[in-house]
């Protein structure tokens, strides 16, 4: 179950990948700053918009979110034994 019948019983080294040199990688191109995705941009623009309308800000992991508690993930409270023991 082991041994692969293609290759010897020395190992298989006959069909290993050659080693990349430095010059075989090509050449590297910038990246240009093309600015944020653009459904990254419209969720940002229908955030603010909804901020507007509704006369409320969402404040996601900052101090004072974070005391208020308002925003917790509830099955933080439950502990789970991640390494029961079996019989």
């Amino acid at each position: 179950m082991e041994s692969d019948p293609i290759c010897s019983s020395s190992g298989c080294t006959q069909y290993l990948h050659p080693k990349a040199k430095a010059q075989d990688r090509g050449p590297e191109y910038p990246i240009s700053p093309l600015g944020p995705d653009e459904v990254v941009s419209d969720v940002q623009r229908a955030l603010a918009i909804a901020e507007k309308t509704y006369k409320h800000h969402w404040e996601f992991g900052t101090p004072k979110s974070r005391a208020l508690k308002k925003y917790y993930n509830v099955a933080k409270d439950t502990l789970y034994n991640f390494k029961p023991e079996l019989d």
